[in-house]
C-alpha cells in the first residue's frame, strides 16, 4: 500500500483458540478475542468488528488507556490502516467435546 509518499506491507495473519469441555454436562461459553490491526474473517459464526477505541475500552483490560499508552506515541500512520479488532463466539459446548475457534485479521506496517 502506499500513502503519504511511502510504502505499507499488510501483512496477513490467523489465530485459533481450541477448547476442550472436560465437564459431564454441556457448556455455555462465551469468547472474546482483540487484536491489534483489522478483523477480516471468524469461524464457528463468530462475529468479527472492528473496536472504537474512544467508546469501548474493554480491550484495554477495563481500563480506558493500558499503562504504556501515556509515554508510547503511536506513528501517525498506525490508525490510518490499524485498529484494534474484536473476534466474539457464543456457543454450547457438549460433554467431552473440543471446539476450534478461528479467526483471521491483516495488520499494516511500514
Amino acid at each position: 500500500m502506499n500513502w503519504d509518499g511511502n510504502q505499507y506491507a499488510r501483512v496477513d495473519l490467523a489465530g485459533t483458540i481450541t477448547l476442550t469441555n472436560y465437564k459431564d454436562k454441556p457448556v455455555d461459553i462465551e469468547v472474546t478475542r482483540y487484536v491489534l490491526g483489522n478483523a477480516d474473517k471468524v469461524a464457528n459464526d463468530g462475529v468479527a468488528e472492528m473496536v472504537n477505541v474512544f467508546e469501548d475500552s474493554a480491550f484495554a483490560g477495563g481500563d480506558w488507556r493500558p499503562t504504556w499508552w501515556g509515554y508510547y506515541s503511536w506513528p501517525g500512520w498506525w490508525s490510518h490502516f490499524n485498529g484494534i479488532g474484536r473476534f466474539t463466539w457464543k456457543l454450547t459446548l457438549p460433554s467431552g467435546k473440543t471446539a476450534e475457534l478461528g479467526y483471521t485479521w491483516d495488520y499494516y506496517w511500514r
